[in-house]
């Protein structure tokens, strides 16, 4: 027979423990989306708007998982595009499902502020190209350089990323005075190693790669008018010995062949 009153403090116990994490989460996921929030503000741009829509954190896991990651041109930008009253003639727009960071050392962090994390995976990031080929003026405007040998960060003594996935990478250009996407790939998903910052001078670190291999697989391009698919298999590049290895290429026509001929004027 079950005796209840012999398990009483195991039992509370454990659903202490349980409340406790689940009060941990709810207060790490709002002191996260806040930080992640007041940064987004405080990289104030004359031409888009950034957001994202919730942040979840998991700490049994070490996960911080960012949905709905936005970074969109504003309307009246698009609107003077569109009517060709615009100095530039394209935008960047960026959206992305979600971004999880997986296997963050808790203790790591809290003990000697560096952060390490097992994997990012990036979901469904579509970058898409507003373009209008009608303004003959400059593209979109460039950004301050970014220099990689000495990027400045404070609060942390290093950073690490292990591995990097990403998962339905999509890649368009659209014209805006036409409402038609004239280059496209197909969702493509790969893996690379991960990269690390090491601290070299106060508060400045140096990007560095963990390991000099990237490894792209079943890559399916569509091109303008949809007529053909470049189609390759595997594209594997290292960088240490400086070898770029490509296997099965094809470029086929994604249409019959009398109306591929209809299509072109002789």
């Amino acid at each position: 027979m079950f005796n209840f009153n012999r398990y009483k403090k195991s039992i509370l116990i454990v659903l202490i423990l349980i409340v406790l994490v689940f009060t941990i989460n709810i207060i790490v996921s709002s002191i996260i989306k806040n930080k992640i929030t007041d940064a987004l503000l405080s990289q104030k741009s004359e031409t888009h708007i950034v957001s994202v829509e919730k942040v979840h954190f998991e700490l049994l896991r070490g996960s911080v998982v960012l949905k709905d990651i936005s970074y969109i041109p504003k309307e009246q930008l698009l609107s003077e595009i569109k009517d060709g009253k615009s100095a530039q003639n394209s935008l960047q727009k960026l959206t992305i499902a979600s971004i999880k960071f997986h296997g963050i050392r808790i203790i790591k962090l809290l003990l000697n502020k560096n952060i390490h994390i097992k994997s990012l995976i990036i979901n469904e990031l579509i970058l898409e190209k507003i373009t209008n080929p009608n303004i003959k003026g400059k593209g979109s405007s460039k950004s301050k350089p970014f220099h990689l040998d000495s990027i400045y960060l404070e609060d942390i003594a290093g950073f690490k990323i292990d591995k990097i996935n990403f998962s339905d990478f999509e890649y368009r250009i659209y014209d805006i005075s036409t409402d038609e996407i004239t280059f496209q790939t197909s969702p493509i998903s790969f893996q690379s190693s991960g990269f690390m910052l090491e601290n070299f001078k106060n508060h400045l670190f140096k990007l560095k790669l963990i390991d000099d291999e990237l490894n792209l697989d079943k890559i399916s391009i569509d091109f303008e008018d949809k007529k053909y698919r470049l189609s390759i298999d595997q594209i594997n590049a290292n960088f240490d010995k400086k070898l770029l290895n490509i296997k099965n290429i094809s470029l086929k026509p994604t249409i019959g062949r009398n109306k591929l001929a209809r299509s072109y004027k002789y």
